[in-house]
């Protein structure tokens, strides 16, 4: 007699369709299976496509466990979790963000206050990043790691614009005027090969703006040319309760 082979069920063309949307972030099949109420086979069958397609693309993931999603051998820790638990709308929205506030470069410390879970459970949310995402994360933090070792006075351009810019300028005043000119490289204001014939005229600006050639400028001399008040009636007295007579006026 012949033996009564099970065929595999049909499955819809909607169903097929959520199928591919949940193996985007769904664990492994038996999590699908559940969800949908769906043979662990049916789902086997029909999502094979879309995780070829999500491999290919490099977009695949990693488990909980750390290795590829929907690795073939068994899984303790997927095993474990209820089914759909990491497969509903608001997990894939709250994954979403999370992720998406990782590769922003904001703080464990400060996604975890966020989303009310600690640091270390911020940092888990690593294992749902892309390859590319990795990679570019990487890339991040080398770039950053670069950025916090720059020492001013190795900078071949730093170097040149302190050699250029006159010497009997107070210190202050002096990084006042080597900082604008810098900026103003930066920026595309002035050229690095105009440094030399510009530096005096900025020390001269840095000079007027905040002392004379000999001196610091009085706090009793105009704030600008032709103002009223003078420069020290900028600097605010903590004694002074002038602030308090004028809020009980009103």
């Amino acid at each position: 007699m012949p033996r009564n082979i099970t065929k595999p069920v049909r499955l819809t063309a909607e169903q097929v369709a959520e199928i591919g949307e949940r193996a985007k972030t769904a664990n492994s099949l038996r999590q699908i299976a559940e969800t949908m109420n769906l043979g662990k086979e049916a789902v086997r069958l029909n999502a094979t496509p879309f995780i070829e397609a999500m491999r290919a693309a490099g977009t695949l993931g990693q488990c909980t466990c750390g290795r590829e999603r929907f690795h073939p051998h068994f899984c303790s820790r997927t095993a474990t979790n209820p089914a759909g638990r990491w497969d509903t709308l608001e997990q894939r929205e709250k994954r979403a963000a999370i992720v998406a506030a990782i590769m922003a470069g904001d703080t464990f410390a400060a996604i975890g206050q966020r989303w009310g879970i600690t640091s270390e459970g911020a940092k888990g949310y690593l294992r749902w990043l892309t390859p590319d995402q990795r990679a570019k994360r990487r890339q991040l933090q080398a770039e950053r790691g670069q950025a916090c070792t720059f020492r001013p006075h190795t900078d071949q351009l730093y170097t040149r614009i302190a050699a250029a810019v006159p010497r009997w300028l107070s210190e202050a005043t002096r990084d006042d005027a080597i900082s604008d000119i810098y900026l103003a490289v930066l920026e595309g204001h002035l050229s690095a090969n105009d440094v030399g014939k510009e530096a005096s005229r900025y020390a001269s600006r840095a000079v007027d703006q905040w002392e004379s050639k000999f001196a610091p400028r009085s706090l009793n001399e105009p704030a600008y040319h032709g103002a009223k008040h003078m420069l020290g009636d900028r600097i605010a007295d903590p004694a002074s309760l002038v602030p308090l007579e004028h809020r009980l006026a009103m």
